[in-house]
Protein backbone atom coordinates (compact mmCIF):
# COMPACT_ATOMS: atom_id res chain seq x y z
CA UNK A 1 0.00 0.00 0.00
CA UNK A 2 1.06 3.75 -0.86
CA UNK A 3 1.96 5.82 2.13
CA UNK A 4 3.81 8.47 0.81
CA UNK A 5 1.43 10.93 1.18
CA UNK A 6 0.15 9.81 4.71
CA UNK A 7 0.76 12.23 6.90
CA UNK A 8 3.01 11.67 10.73
CA UNK A 9 1.32 12.72 13.87
CA UNK A 10 1.99 12.82 17.75
CA UNK A 11 -0.25 11.67 19.93
CA UNK A 12 0.97 11.23 23.39
CA UNK A 13 4.43 9.88 23.37
CA UNK A 14 4.10 7.95 20.05
CA UNK A 15 3.92 8.79 16.44
CA UNK A 16 1.16 7.45 14.24
CA UNK A 17 0.44 7.78 10.55
CA UNK A 18 -2.82 8.60 8.35
CA UNK A 19 -3.94 9.15 5.02
CA UNK A 20 -5.00 12.65 4.45
CA UNK A 21 -8.54 12.25 4.50
CA UNK A 22 -8.81 11.11 8.10
CA UNK A 23 -10.32 12.87 10.33
CA UNK A 24 -9.52 12.53 14.29
CA UNK A 25 -11.27 13.20 17.24
CA UNK A 26 -8.99 12.41 19.98
CA UNK A 27 -9.09 12.89 23.85
CA UNK A 28 -6.24 12.86 26.54
CA UNK A 29 -6.24 12.71 30.26
CA UNK A 30 -4.20 13.41 33.39
CA UNK A 31 -4.69 10.75 36.72
CA UNK A 32 -8.35 9.80 34.43
CA UNK A 33 -9.37 13.54 34.06
CA UNK A 34 -9.70 14.99 30.64
CA UNK A 35 -7.36 18.21 29.92
CA UNK A 36 -8.71 19.73 26.83
CA UNK A 37 -7.75 22.81 24.35
CA UNK A 38 -10.53 25.98 24.61
CA UNK A 39 -9.84 26.44 20.56
CA UNK A 40 -11.75 29.77 21.14
CA UNK A 41 -10.38 31.24 24.09
CA UNK A 42 -7.38 33.46 24.38
CA UNK A 43 -5.41 33.77 27.56
CA UNK A 44 -6.45 37.52 28.11
CA UNK A 45 -9.54 35.84 28.89
CA UNK A 46 -9.00 33.59 31.54
CA UNK A 47 -9.96 36.35 34.00
CA UNK A 48 -13.32 35.91 32.22
CA UNK A 49 -13.81 32.64 32.37
CA UNK A 50 -13.28 32.53 35.70
CA UNK A 51 -15.56 35.18 36.56
CA UNK A 52 -18.68 33.30 34.58
CA UNK A 53 -17.96 29.86 36.18
CA UNK A 54 -17.68 31.38 40.02
CA UNK A 55 -21.18 33.37 38.49
CA UNK A 56 -22.57 29.63 37.55
CA UNK A 57 -21.71 28.20 41.07
CA UNK A 58 -22.95 30.73 42.69
CA UNK A 59 -26.37 30.36 40.80
CA UNK A 60 -26.58 26.65 42.30
CA UNK A 61 -28.19 25.91 46.00
CA UNK A 62 -26.37 23.94 48.16
CA UNK A 63 -28.76 22.14 50.57
CA UNK A 64 -28.79 20.27 53.74
CA UNK A 65 -31.67 18.44 55.14
CA UNK A 66 -34.06 20.08 52.49
CA UNK A 67 -32.56 23.52 53.05
CA UNK A 68 -31.03 25.91 51.34
CA UNK A 69 -27.83 26.81 53.19
CA UNK A 70 -25.53 29.21 50.49
CA UNK A 71 -24.34 28.03 46.94
CA UNK A 72 -21.52 25.96 45.45
CA UNK A 73 -18.86 28.51 44.87
CA UNK A 74 -16.11 28.46 47.44
CA UNK A 75 -13.17 30.46 45.91
CA UNK A 76 -11.09 30.88 42.84
CA UNK A 77 -7.06 31.74 42.95
CA UNK A 78 -5.01 32.84 40.08
CA UNK A 79 -1.28 30.77 39.27
CA UNK A 80 1.26 31.80 37.28
CA UNK A 81 1.68 32.59 33.95
CA UNK A 82 -2.05 33.91 33.61
CA UNK A 83 -3.49 30.55 34.85
CA UNK A 84 -6.34 30.31 37.88
CA UNK A 85 -8.38 27.72 39.53
CA UNK A 86 -12.31 28.02 40.40
CA UNK A 87 -13.10 25.56 43.59
CA UNK A 88 -16.45 24.63 43.94
CA UNK A 89 -19.11 22.01 45.64
CA UNK A 90 -19.14 18.71 43.94
CA UNK A 91 -23.07 18.96 43.62
CA UNK A 92 -26.03 20.61 45.36
CA UNK A 93 -25.76 18.09 48.18
CA UNK A 94 -21.98 18.42 49.04
CA UNK A 95 -20.55 19.23 51.93
CA UNK A 96 -17.00 18.14 51.58
CA UNK A 97 -16.60 16.69 47.66
CA UNK A 98 -15.48 19.63 45.62
CA UNK A 99 -14.57 20.64 42.18
CA UNK A 100 -11.31 22.22 40.75
CA UNK A 101 -11.56 23.74 36.93
CA UNK A 102 -8.03 24.68 36.01
CA UNK A 103 -7.74 27.31 33.32
CA UNK A 104 -3.87 26.94 31.94
CA UNK A 105 -2.43 29.23 29.54
CA UNK A 106 0.93 28.91 27.10
CA UNK A 107 2.24 31.30 25.29
CA UNK A 108 4.04 30.77 21.49
CA UNK A 109 1.54 29.86 20.61
CA UNK A 110 -1.02 31.27 22.65
CA UNK A 111 -3.36 28.58 24.23
CA UNK A 112 -5.77 28.13 27.06
CA UNK A 113 -6.26 24.61 28.34
CA UNK A 114 -9.10 23.60 31.26
CA UNK A 115 -9.05 20.53 33.45
CA UNK A 116 -11.10 19.29 36.53
CA UNK A 117 -10.17 17.50 38.92
CA UNK A 118 -12.62 16.46 41.99
CA UNK A 119 -10.83 16.43 45.31
CA UNK A 120 -11.79 16.80 49.03
CA UNK A 121 -12.15 20.23 50.98
CA UNK A 122 -8.97 19.97 52.42
CA UNK A 123 -6.83 18.89 49.56
CA UNK A 124 -7.05 22.55 47.80
CA UNK A 125 -3.58 23.45 48.68
CA UNK A 126 -1.96 19.84 47.01
CA UNK A 127 -4.63 20.43 43.96
CA UNK A 128 -3.47 23.86 43.49
CA UNK A 129 0.31 22.89 43.62
CA UNK A 130 -0.88 20.17 40.28
CA UNK A 131 -2.21 22.56 38.53
CA UNK A 132 0.76 24.73 38.86
CA UNK A 133 3.01 21.82 38.03
CA UNK A 134 1.28 20.88 34.97
CA UNK A 135 1.12 24.83 33.89
CA UNK A 136 4.71 24.70 34.28
CA UNK A 137 5.03 21.70 31.87
CA UNK A 138 2.46 22.83 29.59
CA UNK A 139 3.51 24.21 26.35
CA UNK A 140 1.52 25.50 22.73
CA UNK A 141 2.28 23.68 19.54
CA UNK A 142 1.10 23.63 16.14
CA UNK A 143 -1.00 20.37 15.62
CA UNK A 144 0.90 19.33 12.53
CA UNK A 145 4.73 19.84 14.40
CA UNK A 146 6.43 16.64 15.48
CA UNK A 147 8.22 18.24 18.71
CA UNK A 148 11.94 17.18 19.36
CA UNK A 149 11.80 17.90 22.66
CA UNK A 150 10.65 15.04 25.74
CA UNK A 151 6.95 15.05 26.46
CA UNK A 152 3.65 14.18 25.81
CA UNK A 153 1.51 15.38 23.13
CA UNK A 154 -2.16 16.68 23.27
CA UNK A 155 -4.42 18.59 20.97
CA UNK A 156 -2.77 21.99 20.22
CA UNK A 157 -0.01 21.19 23.13
CA UNK A 158 2.19 18.94 24.79
CA UNK A 159 3.26 18.28 28.68
CA UNK A 160 6.89 18.53 28.84
CA UNK A 161 9.20 16.33 30.76
CA UNK A 162 10.71 12.48 30.61
CA UNK A 163 8.83 11.69 32.84
CA UNK A 164 4.82 12.54 33.11
CA UNK A 165 3.37 15.13 35.09
CA UNK A 166 0.85 12.66 36.05
CA UNK A 167 -0.87 9.54 34.74
CA UNK A 168 -0.88 9.61 31.02
CA UNK A 169 -3.97 8.24 28.68
CA UNK A 170 -5.08 9.07 25.00
CA UNK A 171 -8.08 8.08 23.00
CA UNK A 172 -8.41 8.39 19.21
CA UNK A 173 -11.54 7.79 17.19
CA UNK A 174 -10.52 7.81 13.25
CA UNK A 175 -12.66 7.90 10.18
CA UNK A 176 -11.78 7.85 6.39
CA UNK A 177 -13.31 9.87 3.74
CA UNK A 178 -12.64 7.42 1.44
CA UNK A 179 -13.21 4.72 3.55
CA UNK A 180 -17.11 5.14 4.72
CA UNK A 181 -18.10 3.07 7.71
CA UNK A 182 -14.70 1.98 8.37
CA UNK A 183 -13.92 3.37 12.19
CA UNK A 184 -10.18 2.85 13.78
CA UNK A 185 -10.23 3.04 17.57
CA UNK A 186 -6.58 3.56 19.26
CA UNK A 187 -6.32 3.48 23.24
CA UNK A 188 -2.98 3.86 25.55
CA UNK A 189 -3.10 4.50 29.16
CA UNK A 190 -0.28 3.93 31.90
CA UNK A 191 -0.28 0.86 34.11
CA UNK A 192 0.84 0.56 36.95
CA UNK A 193 0.55 -3.47 36.72
CA UNK A 194 0.11 -5.06 33.58
CA UNK A 195 -3.19 -7.12 33.19
CA UNK A 196 -3.22 -10.48 33.01
CA UNK A 197 -6.81 -10.03 30.68
CA UNK A 198 -5.12 -10.75 27.28
CA UNK A 199 -6.48 -10.65 23.74
CA UNK A 200 -5.94 -14.26 22.83
CA UNK A 201 -7.84 -14.75 27.08
CA UNK A 202 -10.61 -13.61 26.06
CA UNK A 203 -10.90 -15.30 21.95
CA UNK A 204 -12.53 -18.47 23.03
CA UNK A 205 -15.21 -16.96 24.65
CA UNK A 206 -15.44 -13.77 21.99
CA UNK A 207 -16.04 -15.88 19.38
CA UNK A 208 -18.53 -18.11 20.61
CA UNK A 209 -20.53 -14.83 21.19
CA UNK A 210 -19.96 -13.90 18.06
CA UNK A 211 -20.56 -17.25 15.63
CA UNK A 212 -24.14 -17.46 17.66
CA UNK A 213 -24.94 -13.50 16.05
CA UNK A 214 -23.75 -14.04 12.97
CA UNK A 215 -22.74 -16.92 10.12
CA UNK A 216 -19.36 -16.99 7.82
CA UNK A 217 -16.83 -16.19 10.35
CA UNK A 218 -13.34 -16.23 9.35
CA UNK A 219 -10.11 -15.57 11.15
CA UNK A 220 -7.72 -13.90 8.76
CA UNK A 221 -4.72 -13.83 11.21
CA UNK A 222 -4.10 -14.51 14.90
CA UNK A 223 -0.44 -13.96 15.96
CA UNK A 224 1.60 -12.01 18.21
CA UNK A 225 3.47 -9.25 16.60
CA UNK A 226 6.08 -6.49 16.92
CA UNK A 227 4.38 -2.91 18.08
CA UNK A 228 6.56 -0.29 19.10
CA UNK A 229 9.09 -1.31 22.07
CA UNK A 230 6.29 -4.27 22.34
CA UNK A 231 4.65 -7.25 21.94
CA UNK A 232 1.35 -7.06 21.02
CA UNK A 233 -1.55 -9.89 20.25
CA UNK A 234 -3.27 -9.66 16.86
CA UNK A 235 -6.75 -11.03 16.02
CA UNK A 236 -8.36 -10.63 12.75
CA UNK A 237 -11.62 -11.36 11.98
CA UNK A 238 -13.78 -11.22 8.29
CA UNK A 239 -17.46 -11.78 9.14
CA UNK A 240 -20.34 -12.35 6.79
CA UNK A 241 -24.10 -11.71 8.16
CA UNK A 242 -26.89 -10.73 6.07
CA UNK A 243 -25.59 -10.85 2.85
CA UNK A 244 -22.75 -8.44 3.77
CA UNK A 245 -18.79 -8.01 4.27
CA UNK A 246 -17.42 -6.99 7.23
CA UNK A 247 -14.38 -6.52 9.44
CA UNK A 248 -13.04 -6.93 12.67
CA UNK A 249 -9.65 -6.26 13.66
CA UNK A 250 -8.04 -6.01 17.02
CA UNK A 251 -4.74 -5.67 18.40
CA UNK A 252 -3.69 -5.02 22.07
CA UNK A 253 -0.43 -4.92 24.36
CA UNK A 254 -0.41 -5.12 28.10
CA UNK A 255 2.09 -2.38 28.98
CA UNK A 256 4.97 -2.40 31.08
CA UNK A 257 4.67 -1.54 34.40
CA UNK A 258 4.88 2.59 35.33
CA UNK A 259 6.61 3.26 31.59
CA UNK A 260 5.68 6.08 29.82
CA UNK A 261 6.04 4.53 26.44
CA UNK A 262 5.18 0.93 26.86
CA UNK A 263 1.93 1.64 27.84
CA UNK A 264 -1.06 -0.51 27.59
CA UNK A 265 -2.48 0.10 23.98
CA UNK A 266 -5.87 -0.73 21.93
CA UNK A 267 -5.99 -0.71 18.22
CA UNK A 268 -9.66 -1.58 16.66
CA UNK A 269 -10.67 -1.60 13.07
CA UNK A 270 -14.04 -2.74 12.48
CA UNK A 271 -16.67 -1.42 9.54
CA UNK A 272 -19.58 -2.30 11.73
CA UNK A 273 -19.79 0.36 14.24
CA UNK A 274 -20.67 2.87 11.62
CA UNK A 275 -23.96 1.84 10.46
CA UNK A 276 -25.52 3.24 6.65
CA UNK A 277 -28.09 5.25 6.30
CA UNK A 278 -30.55 2.54 7.03
CA UNK A 279 -29.31 1.80 10.32
CA UNK A 280 -27.57 -2.10 9.15
CA UNK A 281 -24.11 -2.84 8.29
CA UNK A 282 -23.04 -1.97 5.16
CA UNK A 283 -20.82 -3.89 2.87
CA UNK A 284 -17.06 -3.07 4.12
CA UNK A 285 -15.71 0.11 1.73
CA UNK A 286 -12.74 -2.65 0.85
CA UNK A 287 -12.39 -4.44 -1.95
CA UNK A 288 -10.92 -7.90 -0.48
CA UNK A 289 -9.50 -9.24 2.31
CA UNK A 290 -6.12 -8.32 1.04
CA UNK A 291 -7.00 -5.02 0.71
CA UNK A 292 -8.51 -4.50 4.39
CA UNK A 293 -5.43 -6.22 6.01
CA UNK A 294 -3.03 -4.07 4.18
CA UNK A 295 -4.31 -0.91 5.33
CA UNK A 296 -4.42 -2.72 8.49
CA UNK A 297 -1.07 -3.40 8.23
CA UNK A 298 0.17 0.06 7.02
CA UNK A 299 -1.18 1.76 10.39
CA UNK A 300 0.52 -0.58 12.69
CA UNK A 301 3.54 -0.06 10.43
CA UNK A 302 3.95 3.60 10.82
CA UNK A 303 3.08 3.58 15.02
CA UNK A 304 6.37 3.93 17.18
CA UNK A 305 7.49 5.37 20.41
CA UNK A 306 8.78 9.23 19.37
CA UNK A 307 12.07 9.74 18.98
CA UNK A 308 13.72 11.63 22.21
CA UNK A 309 9.64 11.65 24.14
CA UNK A 310 11.78 10.17 27.33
Amino acid sequence: MDTRNWQTHCFGRHLLSLPLDATVTDTYKLDGDDIKLLPSIRPDQVAFLMEQREQELKRLPNVRKGKTIGDLYLSREFLSGGAGVVYGLQDRYSSDDTRQDAYLVTKMPLRVFKISTELFMDKHAQGKAWAEKVQQALIGRDPSAIPQQAGFCIRGGMLTGSKPVAEEAYRLWVTFASLPRVGLTVESWQVGKPSSDTLFSRIPAGLSALMNLVSGTSVLRKREVPLGQQTAQEMLLRVSAEGKRAYHFQLETVGVANSATETSLTFEMSTTNILDDHGHVGDAAFKNDEEAVAFWDAILQSFKVRSGAV
